[in-house]
């Protein structure tokens, strides 16, 4: 293969790379927002049970913001993602636009820390770490958005003068080539990942510490936390692995997974343990009906092995009144 043909090789498989990776990213964004509908209609009752009729704490601040910011500024993501933009409406709008996804990340991560507080018995030196990681990461995250991040001249060079409006950083946005790392996206990916790692490590140190999980409460969070863990561990760093690896065609893949689903982990958590410290009025009614129903299968059974009369003397208690005035023999 001669060298001349080179460049027009690697310009084909920019194309065919990024019109794959394009697509994959529009359906991603689809059904990530779909799912963020989809589990607030199926969690209203609760909700509505659980939350709306709680007092104001900053707990139900974070979850209301949590909640429901994704579903407001949901519909401008899918102008942007879904919809074909010139270069200068989406080189105007592109940090205003990723600007907005922050704090659907760090409302999911916030409700983390405060979880985590309450559990560790409200350890100032846990929440002081985990505040001042939080706050570095949200810092990092507007700088890397707001100044940092601009629309891609690849994108617009391959397909044309209109196209999904999808940033990137400025600094690898390179023509000459698709092989080039993203670390300042990587990093910051990365140190939502740390976030991440030390809730979970501070919840186990002190599990560890006490030498109990603080009963079926102190249980469900341990798991409960765990699982967020491990799904957002495996989303922030498969998003850092794109910025990492070094076709930039994949740069920002995790994107959506990243600012969209913990939302909805978050909401979740902490639905499960207001659940279980405030049943709602159906589990309340359900348990009620396994009290019940145990209760008679417990009469069913002693009806069924209560001793006859012939069988001993002390059965005579369960005889008449005319019965017992007979004399025994």
């Amino acid at each position: 293969m001669s060298l001349d043909s080179d460049p027009w090789e690697e310009l084909l498989q920019v194309i065919y790379e990024g019109a794959h990776q394009l697509e994959v990213s529009r359906y991603s964004a689809i059904a990530l927002f779909s799912l963020s509908i989809y589990d607030w209609l199926l969690c209203l009752a609760d909700e509505m049970e659980l939350i709306y009729r709680a007092r104001w704490t900053l707990i139900k601040v974070t979850y209301l913001i949590c909640r429901y910011y994704p579903l407001l500024v949901g519909p401008v993501f899918m102008v942007m993602w879904l919809g074909d933009h010139t270069f200068e409406t989406c080189e105007g709008f592109i940090h205003p636009f990723y600007v907005l996804i922050v704090p659907c990340q760090v409302a999911a991560q916030a409700v983390m820390i405060l979880r985590a507080h309450g559990f560790t018995a409200h350890n100032k030196i846990y929440l002081i770490i985990l505040v001042l990681a939080l706050g570095a990461v949200t810092a990092a995250q507007l700088w890397l958005f707001g100044t940092q991040f601009s629309a891609s001249t690849d994108q617009y060079f391959a397909f044309g003068p209109k196209t999904a409006c999808f940033g990137n950083d400025s600094s690898t946005d390179n023509l000459q080539t698709i092989y080039i790392s993203n670390m300042n996206p990587g990093l910051v990916m990365l140190g939502s990942f740390l976030i991440d790692l030390l809730v979970i490590v501070f919840v186990l140190l002190h599990s560890f510490r006490i030498r109990s999980s603080q009963g079926r409460l102190g249980q469900t969070f341990l798991l409960q936390a765990l699982i967020f863990f491990i799904v957002m561990a495996a989303v922030n760093l498969l998003t850092a692995v794109t910025y990492f690896q070094r076709n930039k065609t994949y740069n920002g893949f995790g994107l959506p997974f990243a600012f969209l689903l913990p939302p909805i982990i978050a909401c979740r958590i902490v639905l499960q343990l207001r659940r279980l410290v405030t049943p709602t009025e159906t589990h309340e009614l359900r348990e009620q009906s396994q009290v019940v129903r145990e209760a008679f299968e417990l009469l069913v059974i002693q009806d069924v092995e209560a001793p006859s009369p012939s069988a001993s003397p002390t059965s005579n208690t369960f005889l008449s009144p005319a019965q017992n005035l007979k004399p025994s023999r």
